[in-house]
């Protein structure tokens, strides 16, 4: 009778919670305990206990595998940006990250992704109206796009060291 349980969210912390428990007894006081695996703050912040984000990369299920071309134009062309996010206010912490239309001006479109705004959004921010989408970033690609980069980069410093 091993149980999953998720979507509760746990009054005052603020976080919706995944949770497994070897038998059926489940309380409140499961997210204090080591069977929370997984959580959502109400911040948007999501944490995992093992810290592992994956998805799966076994030869057997993949084709026409080929070493990656250099990816080191487009991590220099990069525009690395701090920002707040209008939804935080003024005083809210700073971020750091990219901006999508920044990502399409860099011909990296393949990393912008959009989705239709929806009624909330539209009434949160004054320049989104109705029509309009809302662009997101696919950061895992980012990702691995910069270790490609960073291997080109330690590459370079080797070949600079052994001349």
């Amino acid at each position: 009778d091993n149980q999953w349980f998720f979507g509760q969210r746990y009054q005052g912390w603020g976080r919706w919670s995944i949770c497994f428990e070897a038998n059926t007894s489940f309380a409140e006081s499961m997210a204090e305990s080591p069977h929370e695996v997984f959580h959502v703050t109400d911040n948007g912040a999501t944490y995992n206990d093992q810290n592992v984000w994956g998805d799966s990369s076994d030869k057997r299920i993949k084709h026409s595998i080929v070493d990656s071309n250099s990816q080191w134009d487009d991590i220099k062309a990069l525009k690395i940006k701090n920002f707040k996010k209008i939804k935080h206010g003024d005083d809210a912490k700073s971020l750091i990250g990219v901006i999508a239309q920044d990502l399409e001006d860099s011909g990296m479109n393949g990393l912008v992704d959009e989705h239709p705004a929806s009624e909330s959004e539209i009434k949160m921010y004054k320049d989104i109206k109705e029509g309009d989408s809302i662009k997101s970033v696919k950061y895992s690609i980012l990702y691995m796009k910069a270790i490609k980069a960073l291997q080109e980069a330690m590459e370079r410093i080797e070949a600079l060291e052994n001349a």
